[in-house]
């Protein structure tokens, strides 16, 4: 893999948010070849690493681009983080390889992006019974399973993840990368306070019986135990 130095401001680049591993769990590094010398990194950063190779730009990657064994230039950096992360042109969130229904939640959020002014207007009640039908079809269950999971993964309980997103001034700029599929952040956060919103209004609401609606309180649960921090990094 090939690296550069540069040092000027109109550097264009991505950083990559990821987590490096449960600290309490000892897994064996791996070697990434950076300019022909080998360099350790933890699997999950190998397995990032082999899905953005090929994309044609420069990423900022905390592993490679400080030197771990140097405790003055790792102090030096963390300082820098907050700057780091604000001039990166975009953000990409590596939450892992795709598993269970996670590439059908990465659809779903596209989904959303196309439809989002619907899912804005569920929380003043107009619309209600065309957001219903957006939100929730026997079709979509199991897109909504692998949102849930997307939003259960361990990467989000990491305290410096807000710290990370949060520096960069505009959140459209913030993708994230589930296997090969990405989707961008921003509208996470529309989704779930969509979903708390229009779960009351089913309950006060007559609509047509367009799903499953058994299934919305505990959905709404998932969901709400992850929109305080989602309120945080969008909004």
């Amino acid at each position: 893999m090939p690296a550069t130095t540069a040092q000027h401001r109109d550097l264009h680049y991505q950083a990559l948010s990821y987590e490096w591993g449960d600290p309490d769990v000892l897994r064996p590094l791996v070697g990434v070849l950076l300019n022909g010398h080998e360099v350790p990194a933890t699997p999950n950063l190998r397995l990032a690493l082999g899905h953005i190779l090929n994309d044609p730009w420069y990423y900022w990657i905390d592993a490679l681009c400080i030197n771990q064994r140097d405790f003055d230039e790792r102090a030096q950096q963390v300082r820098l983080m907050t700057r780091i992360y604000h001039d990166a042109d975009d953000i990409d969130v590596w939450l892992g390889i795709e598993k269970g229904n996670s590439s059908l939640g990465i659809e779903l959020i596209n989904h959303f992006e196309l439809a989002v002014e619907d899912v804005k207007g569920i929380e003043n009640g107009s619309k209600t019974q065309e957001a219903v039908s957006k939100l929730w079809i026997p079709a979509y269950e199991l897109h909504w399973d692998g949102f849930c999971q997307i939003l259960s993964r361990s990467y989000w309980r990491r305290l410096w993840v807000i710290q990370e997103l949060v520096a960069n001034p505009t959140r459209r700029r913030i993708w994230l990368l589930c296997g090969l599929r990405r989707a961008r952040f921003y509208w996470v956060g529309y989704i779930v306070k969509g979903v708390i919103c229009l779960a009351d209004l089913i309950e006060r609401t007559p609509v047509a019986p367009l799903g499953n609606y058994d299934s919305w309180p505990s959905l709404t649960r998932e969901l709400g135990e992850m929109s305080m921090t989602l309120d945080a990094l969008t909004f």
